[in-house]
């Protein structure tokens, strides 16, 4: 369980390092820096040793991949400079010269020249990798996140990293800083179930997910569930594939599909006469119905109403429908599964969805998190969706 936790941030200037840190549960603040003119460098050392010894984890925006490595670098770096007198000025170089090393590495290299979660000193909670929005089409940053929670203040850097700084530029850049501290302190108290869900799955599946997101908590737990029943190895079970070096579209739709009106038969043709090689933006296709334009494409259906005020009449009645467990009941009832993995079907069915659901009857007393994690799995593990 997660008992000490702090929320913190560092900006990484080229003649200033600043870093604030503030205790969740006590709500106290410390910020540390390293100017030419003056450092607590080795005030932030101790501190960072304290936080080590009392098992605290480091909870930022984007931390794991850019603050988490920053910190790393000065911890592993510190008794060194001691040893060798290096200046402040050159201690600042050297830090801003490792954060523009890891802003400018590229994208499909980055993870490989960054240290591993594993690996660092400090245990790490990055709310930005919970949320998934690392994915391209999900990115997001805090200025937007702290829009979207309504802040009262939003904040750009007021000083440039390349400028000159001066001792009484340094409260100016900790107020920023502070600002960003208080829009991850807002978020964290939004992400709290998610964490919990995550220290769950870390206890019972010995899984360090406390940064993954719902797709790969879905993936894996589903992974540890079959390998468990099939006596098997992940690692192995992660190599199979079903190759198709093309694949027909009347293979895939199931016999109950039919349509009355003329749009949806000919739409409905369409599909049956279409074969791809390609599982990536080979396939579009969109069509108008009753004012509204569909858009078919490989990853699913989308459409969205005209702008406007909608009533019910005496014509019309308005509903808003949702499917339970719509995917998954798909696979158990049409047993639709991975032609490589033996006993998939059996093993999803019961142990996932329908222990889901037995788990759901139990109303108050079920177990919360074993429902959202098998929700998870059922949807994640299969399909590659996050609810």
């Amino acid at each position: 369980m997660i008992n000490n936790s702090l929320i913190y941030d560092i900006e990484t200037l080229k003649e200033l390092f600043l870093v604030c840190f503030r205790d969740v549960k006590t709500q106290k603040k410390k910020t540390f820096f390293v100017h030419k003119d003056y450092s607590n460098l080795k005030d932030l050392i101790d501190f960072l040793a304290s936080c080590k010894q009392s098992d605290y984890y480091f909870i930022g925006f984007n931390n794991l991949h850019f603050d988490s490595q920053i910190i790393e670098f000065i911890w592993m770096n510190y008794i060194s400079w001691c040893k060798n007198s290096i200046t402040n000025e050159n201690i600042i170089l050297q830090i801003y010269n490792e954060a523009q090393r890891i802003v400018n590495l590229p994208d499909e290299s980055k993870y490989l020249s960054l240290l591993p979660e594993w690996k660092l000193s400090f245990k790490q909670i990055d709310l930005y990798l919970i949320h998934h929005y690392n994915n391209k089409n999900k990115r997001t940053s805090l200025k937007y996140l702290e829009f979207t929670m309504k802040m009262d203040s939003i904040e750009e850097m007021p000083i440039h990293h390349d400028s000159s700084i001066t001792l009484d530029d340094i409260h100016t850049i900790e107020l920023y800083c502070l600002n960003d501290i208080e829009a991850t302190y807002q978020f964290y108290l939004k992400s709290i179930e998610a964490i919990k869900l995550r220290e769950d799955f870390k206890d019972k599946y010995d899984l360090n997910c406390l940064n993954w997101n719902d797709v790969k908590l879905g993936n894996q737990l589903l992974l540890d569930i079959y390998c468990k029943k099939e006596f098997q190895d992940k690692n192995y079970i992660k190599t199979l594939r079903s190759p198709r070096t093309s694949i027909k579209f009347s293979n895939l739709i199931l016999p109950i599909i039919d349509f009355k009106n003329d749009e949806f038969k000919t739409l409905l043709a369409k599909f049956k006469s279409t074969s791809i090689s390609n599982t990536k933006g080979e396939f579009t296709f969109s069509l108008k119905y009753k004012g509204i334009t569909y858009e078919y494409g490989q990853g699913g259906i989308h459409g969205c109403n005209n702008p406007g005020v909608y009533n019910s009449d005496d014509e019309y009645i308005i509903y808003d429908l949702d499917i339970g467990s719509l995917y998954p009941s798909i696979a158990v009832n049409f047993n639709l599964f991975p032609e490589h993995l033996r006993n998939i079907g059996e093993i999803y069915s019961t142990e996932i969805v329908q222990r889901r659901l037995d788990e759901k009857s139990k109303g108050k007393v079920g177990d919360k998190n074993l429902i959202a994690a098998l929700k998870l799995a059922a949807n994640g593990g299969f399909f590659g969706r996050e609810r």
